[in-house]
């Protein structure tokens, strides 16, 4: 930027890790660390794999790289502290990979190996039939918007018996 002071900077996400879950991730890493050093003991005998399981969230939140800091226009940007992410607009995937170690060997690298990655979520029936919303034209108030629900099989959206697909996602937005 041209003004004196002013400059290029980025929006971030403060996680604020508490006790219980930095202990459960420390937990997780020495569960790892076993898996992959008990590896290396039976590298001769057995042929390995690792595999992991794991959800997957993809934010709806798009985060600025290049925010404008002018200090003297009093536009500062300010980071986002949040407890959790859960409050914010995400989808759910599994994700399913697995990892296939050279000589069976984790240090000598490996293939690596996408088995699965799908939303979350599966078919249901439903329970009832659901129709599109369509607006009236009202001229008189315009900023008012009247609408109903015509059952017209041109404008239905679920039939009632037939099956669809249903998210399973859990956030604490719901």
């Amino acid at each position: 930027m041209s003004q004196k002071g002013s400059k290029y900077t980025t929006t971030k996400f403060c996680i604020q890790l508490t006790k219980a879950n930095f202990l459960m991730r420390y937990n997780w890493a020495k569960a790892f660390n076993i898996i992959w050093h008990g590896a290396k003991m039976v590298a001769l005998a057995v042929p390995f794999v690792h595999c992991q399981t794991d959800e997957k969230w993809f934010y709806a939140k798009v985060i600025r790289t290049h925010v404008k800091h002018v200090p003297f226009f009093k536009c500062i940007p300010t980071p986002i502290p949040v407890k959790n992410k859960q409050h914010l607009g995400k989808v759910m995937c599994i994700c399913v990979a697995a990892f296939i170690p050279n000589d069976n060997d984790f240090n000598n690298g490996g293939t690596a190996v996408k088995i699965f990655l799908g939303r979350a979520g599966g078919m249901v029936k439903a329970k009832n039939d659901t129709f599109k919303r369509v607006y009236f034209n009202d001229t008189e108030n315009p900023k008012k918007k009247k609408y109903h629900y015509p059952k017209i099989p041109e404008n239905r959206l679920l039939e009632k018996g037939r099956e669809y697909f249903h998210n399973w996602e859990i956030t604490g937005s719901k």
